[in-house]
């Protein structure tokens, strides 16, 4: 017990996961709330700072195997359960901005081994090549991801229903959303077992950060490849609601100019009495009849 809280309180992990890694992981759900707002701010951010705190505050004395993968499926699912938006969308947020984050993992730790020469970004080592982990793993990881997430925001309200705005309804019909669902679920899970194979087993070598970025590209082609066939979807479903809309007002048109025409028959009847029950009382006054025309015109009332 008390090496565990030996290893809770070392100086140095509190320093690079309550530090470091905690400005890396606020930075990270900040871009997120940058595509989707919170459902509330407060409650998103709380919820941001208890769970990754604590996965920080414990992360030397988690296990290797269920270590990683909480750390992978809770920044998973906060996004999915705090943010507004269809499922879609929150789906689609969550799984590219985790895409992004491992490509920005990869990418600072690929600098920090070409820098440093070492394998693992190690806390034992962090304090005494701070600059080396600044620029690689701080500098290059947050401008990686600032440009992925970046990306992420346009293709996002570019192409995928948010449900954001007031007049926004469209319910996407066929199969792809279901089986799009089910991909975001064998590719968060092969992104898992991946990078953990690889940070725990390999400790982010050469070969494992190549495979790891292959699998990466090869997710990201295929995510912008759905994005392409979401957006189709979605504007055919659009152009659908438009048509459907138009037929509607031309419907309520016509009925419109039905009913106008059909006033204007009556008004036009009524113009023909006049001018009849006009003549017929003009002809009984020329004849000197007043109080036959008299008696005509209060038959009229």
């Amino acid at each position: 017990m008390e090496e565990i809280i030996a290893r809770l309180f070392n100086p140095g992990d509190l320093v690079v996961n309550l530090g470091f890694g905690m400005v890396l992981e606020v930075f990270y759900f900040w871009l997120m709330s940058r595509i989707l707002p919170p459902r509330s701010t407060k409650v998103y951010w709380a919820a941001v700072v208890v769970s990754i705190g604590l996965l920080m505050f414990f992360k030397p004395v988690r296990s290797p195997i269920l270590g990683p993968l909480a750390a992978a499926v809770i920044p998973f699912m906060l996004p999915i359960i705090f943010l507004q938006g269809t499922l879609l969308a929150r789906v689609v947020v969550s799984v590219s901005s985790t895409l992004a984050l491992f490509v920005g993992e990869i990418a600072g730790v690929s600098v920090w081994y070409a820098i440093t020469g070492l394998g693992m970004v190690d806390n034992s080592v962090v304090l005494s090549h701070v600059p080396e982990y600044m620029f690689s793993v701080v500098c290059v990881y947050m401008v990686i991801l600032g440009l992925l997430m970046s990306g992420i925001r346009y293709l996002v309200h570019r192409f995928v229903p948010c449900g954001l705005d007031d007049g926004e309804d469209v319910t996407l019909q066929g199969r792809w959303h279901a089986a799009y669902v089910l991909f975001v679920i064998v590719q968060f899970t092969v992104i898992v077992e991946v990078s953990c194979f690889a940070f725990v087993e390999e400790a982010w070598s050469p070969t494992s950060l190549l495979v790891s970025g292959c699998l990466l590209s090869a997710f990201v082609l295929l995510d912008a490849i759905l994005f392409r066939l979401i957006g189709q979807s979605v504007a055919g479903v659009r152009e659908e609601a438009r048509a459907e809309a138009l037929e509607a007002s031309i419907a309520a048109y016509l009925h419109e100019a039905e009913d106008m025409q059909g006033l204007l028959d009556d008004t036009a009847r009524l113009r023909h009495d006049i001018r009849n029950h006009r003549a017929v009382v003009e002809l009984m006054c020329e004849r000197g009849e007043y109080a036959q025309a008299e008696a005509y015109l209060k038959g009229l009332e």
